[in-house]
């Protein structure tokens, strides 16, 4: 659909699918704060100083990991977390294993992107910025 309003270069309505995604996440402590890892999303990773500061950062990596493969139309399912080996990740990384962790990050990535990476005009049309 074209916006009606012909605005920012005629953008596309939002179409709104709520869609909760969720990922194993291998945690692991740093010297200087936490990384995260995404094993299933090509070693996706990213960090922060403490370990609420990585989880939150990990949100934000996956939802704009997630959104951009939405965008080019390709998907990547997550494992179950039961199938992903914290000491087989680790060693692969050469990370140390002390205080680390695997949980599960969740994210909805269209309300994410509403909130975080589209450009809203004030006829509700949105531009993705990924022009």
């Amino acid at each position: 659909q074209v916006c009606p309003n012909l605005c920012l270069n005629s953008c596309s309505r939002i179409k709104v699918d709520v869609r909760w995604y969720i990922y194993p996440t291998c945690i692991f402590k740093e010297e200087n704060g936490y990384s995260a890892v995404f094993p299933d999303l090509n070693w996706l990773a990213t960090c922060g100083e403490t370990e609420e500061d990585a989880m939150r950062m990990a949100v934000d990596c996956l939802a704009g990991y997630l959104y951009v493969l939405k965008e080019e139309g390709h998907a990547a399912p997550p494992s179950p977390i039961k199938a992903v080996s914290l000491p087989d990740i680790a060693k692969e990384l050469d990370a140390d294993m002390t205080d680390s962790f695997i949980t599960m990050i969740s994210v909805d990535v269209d309300e994410y992107a509403r909130t975080h990476f589209e450009i809203i005009c004030p006829q509700g049309c949105y531009d993705s910025g990924m022009a």
